[in-house]
């Protein structure tokens, strides 16, 4: 309840100016990892095949703070790349008659334009500052395509933690969402740290994108920088993302949008995401800035929508024209994460 609130009244100021904790991520774990898989082409490979392979790379490669993979489509080919972001920089594998290494990038963070199978990724020189690069798979090799892709977007690499019930519900095949979704979240409960009292984590089921099988909701807690992870099933766990802050994130069935705001130290910011079901992903729609709340001098207020300076009234123009004004259903806190929760709820769904 108290995350609902917090979020609540987030939201309210962004209307307004309108316009779990994980554990130490290292890969480290008692778990072995699974043997090499056999080489087949991507028209033969199956979950099996390539989950292997990804999930003994993952182990490998994953080091340093807080390391995160995807796993992605991102050459068309029907079988999934892996991204890894470690220590030392982002990983690109393929599995290609055989697991392969496509490409090492100098990034942390990257956005991926699906309709243009861009990557857009920042590296940092000593000198320069900061400078945006870009690369495209095309299912054989990396290449630098020039310039940067338009429209939605998202995330790239930060799907899952490297912890041994990710990667393992990520690179296994389930024979049902229900079995999917009971084995991660009783791994979850054994891997991660719970508490009740100060880390309140919640799950919940939604259909979200109105197939039939509904969406795992998990959010991480209560706290500032908690965010809800939004899983699917396609034979395997699927991540949609961590989206929101203080463990709460808003959902609006009709826009098919998520939205969440968050102010710190007088910096507001609105991040509202759209469901796109062949991307698998929620791409990033709008973002509204200010910091309004945090200078004194009314000529050093700015405030941003998609990082295009405005005016305060053109902000809360698009705000009231492009973002939902109802309430929204926040998702990841129906129930708490227990393992006679998890059970029940899948059961009853």
């Amino acid at each position: 309840m108290k995350r609902i609130i917090c979020m609540a009244l987030v939201l309210a100021c962004m209307a307004g100016y309108s316009g779990c904790s994980s554990p130490g991520t290292s890969a480290e774990s008692g778990a072995q990892p699974d043997p090499p898989a056999e080489t087949m082409t991507p028209e033969t490979a199956s979950v099996q095949d390539w989950g292997a392979a990804y999930k003994a790379k993952i182990r490998e490669v994953a080091n340093g703070y807080s390391p995160m993979f995807s796993i992605r489509d991102i050459g068309g080919d029907a079988v999934p790349e892996l991204i890894v972001s470690a220590d030392g920089g982002t990983y690109f594998y393929a599995y290609q008659d055989g697991i392969r290494e496509i490409a090492v990038l100098d990034a942390g963070y990257m956005e991926y334009y699906p309709e243009d199978g861009v990557i857009v990724y920042t590296s940092e020189p000593a000198l320069n500052g900061k400078t945006d690069r870009y690369a495209s798979w095309n299912g054989q090799e990396m290449t630098d395509p020039g310039k940067g892709g338009s429209g939605d977007h998202l995330r790239l690499s930060r799907d899952f933690d490297c912890t041994d019930c990710m990667i393992e519900a990520a690179c296994t095949e389930k024979a049902s969402w229900q079995e999917c979704y009971s084995d991660f979240l009783n791994a979850y409960i054994a891997e991660y740290t719970i508490n009740a009292e100060t880390n309140p984590t919640t799950f919940s089921l939604h259909d979200l994108d109105a197939d039939g099988i509904p969406e795992l909701c998990v959010s991480q807690g209560d706290y500032h920088a908690a965010s809800v992870w939004i899983f699917t099933y396609r034979g395997y766990l699927v991540s949609y993302g961590l989206h929101g802050a203080y463990g709460s994130v808003g959902w609006y069935p009709e826009q098919q949008m998520l939205g969440f705001g968050d102010l710190h130290m007088g910096y507001s910011m609105a991040l509202y995401s759209v469901l796109n079901k062949e991307a698998l992903a929620f791409c990033d729609r709008y973002v509204f800035e200010d910091n309004s709340g945090a200078v004194m001098e009314e000529d050093e207020v700015y405030y941003l929508v998609n990082d295009e300076q405005v005016t305060k009234e053109e902000s809360d123009r698009i705000f009231r024209e492009q973002i939902p004004q109802q309430d929204p259903v926040y998702l990841g806190a129906d129930f708490p994460l227990t393992p006679e929760n998890v059970a029940s709820a899948i059961a009853a769904y």
